[in-house]
Order: C-alpha cells, then structure tokens, then sequence
C-alpha cells in the first residue's frame, strides 16, 4: 500500500504509486514508464502514465490524483470520482478534470483532445481518435479542435455568434440543440 500523491515518499526512487485494484481503491507501487506519458495525455494502459496520475477509464487519458479541489486549482478543475472500467467509481480515489480549452489544440496531451462530458458538466481530455473536419464520428473520436455532431466539425466560441476566430470571416458559431457547453462563462458551439 502507498499513499496517491506521495509517491516520492511512499515508493522507492523510480517508481510512483497507482491503483491496485479497482474494485477496492487498493494501491501499490509500480515501476515508472521510460518514458513516461505526460498529465492529460491519451492512454490505454495505466502503466504508461507518470507519476501522480491514472489511465481513468471515463477519458482514457492520464488524470492527475486530487485530494479535493484544491488540487486542481492549476487546471481550473474540479475533483471527481475515478472511473473503473465498468464506469463504476474507485472507491476513495479521485482525478481532477481539467478544464481544458476546446478551442486550442494544445490544451490536452499527445492521443487525446478536448470534450464537453455532458456528465460532468466541463470540459475534460479523452482519448482521441484523431478523425479530421468532416469525418463521421462518435464521441471523443475527432481530433483536437473537433467536436463530433455526426461528423467532425470545429468547436468555436461564443454561440450564436458571427465571425468567430474559429469559424472564418464569414462563419457562424451554431449553438447546440441538446446541451450547453459552458467554460469560464462561455458557451461554446461548432462552426457552420
């Protein structure tokens, strides 16, 4: 057993400390990666993951462990449960989410991309499929600055708006029909 976020004085040099076992919360210590992914990056193996993080199974991304939500306050995100792969929560372990900009295509790490988690009510890094801008897709399966609505299209901020950076001189930033993504006050949409 070790201590989420004490990996430093809990495990020997060169090792951080994970979940065990899902089912319990349990942990230990595992050997780091070399090299290591980096916080919000897409993973599909939690033994890719750096220090201080978990493959979470909602976003398959390396969460960073938070004790509460002071925790993520670098992020602007909040402290939610972890997620096993049967979307059940770790008991007693949580990740924080990251708050991350649809927009900016450099807000999530390598393999993942910004996502409205409907769930959650903010916007978090999954794991991308990396489709490009008029793809066909389900959720989380297009690439960064991509939101998935049918196909690929690009996220852009405010709604209902003309003219947005995103969308072009003569672009038009569509609200959704079936949620609000909201960020820091904004709500977001797809270019048209």
């Amino acid at each position: 057993m070790c201590r989420l976020l004490h990996d430093g004085e809990d495990c020997p040099a060169g090792n951080r400390c994970t979940v065990a076992n899902e089912q319990t919360g349990d942990t230990h210590c595992v050997a780091l990666a070399s090299p290591p992914k980096v916080p919000y990056e897409g993973c599909l193996d939690d033994k890719a993951c750096p220090a201080g993080t978990w493959c979470d199974w909602r976003t398959d991304a390396c969460m960073p462990f938070c004790d509460s939500p002071a925790d993520c306050a670098g992020t602007g995100g909040d402290c939610v449960s972890a997620k096993t792969s049967g979307s059940k929560s770790v008991p007693g372990v949580t990740v924080c989410t990251s708050n991350c900009d649809p927009v900016s295509s450099t807000s999530c790490g390598l393999g993942a991309a910004c996502n409205y988690d409907n769930n959650a009510g903010s916007f978090d890094c999954f794991r991308s499929g990396n489709k490009s801008e008029g793809s066909t897709c389900a959720f989380a399966e297009c690439g960064p600055t991509l939101v998935c609505g049918s196909s690929c299209r690009v996220w852009c901020a405010p709604a209902a708006a003309d003219n947005t950076a995103q969308c072009g001189t003569f672009g038009y930033c569509e609200q959704f029909s079936n949620l609000t993504p909201t960020r820091n006050g904004v709500t977001y949409g797809y270019c048209l």
